[in-house]
């Protein structure tokens, strides 16, 4: 029985990743739009304010020009994890 579970159960595990795979590039476009969308229209905020007001200093601009660039990586390496399995055998 443990066998023949055990062989069950690491053929749903492959076919849960590939399943997880595909959704995962799908999740990590969402995440990079919007945050793109987000802290894009800040820094475009940000960059319009500073033409008409000087106290808006580059140092502001860059920090989120990086936030944006860290974010991107961070998402770009995001990955799902699994962490646990419940197996029920019932004969």
């Amino acid at each position: 029985v443990l066998q023949k579970t055990k062989d069950l159960l690491t053929q749903l595990l492959a076919k849960s990743k590939t399943v997880l795979d595909s959704q995962l590039q799908h999740i990590k476009q969402q995440a990079l739009g919007r945050m793109q969308q987000e802290l894009g229209a800040e820094l475009n905020r940000l960059q319009a304010l500073q033409k008409t007001n000087k106290t808006i200093r580059d140092d502001e601009i860059e920090y989120l020009q990086d936030s944006i660039t860290q974010s991107e990586q961070l998402i770009n390496r995001a990955s799902f994890q699994l962490q646990a399995v419940r197996v029920i055998v019932n004969n």
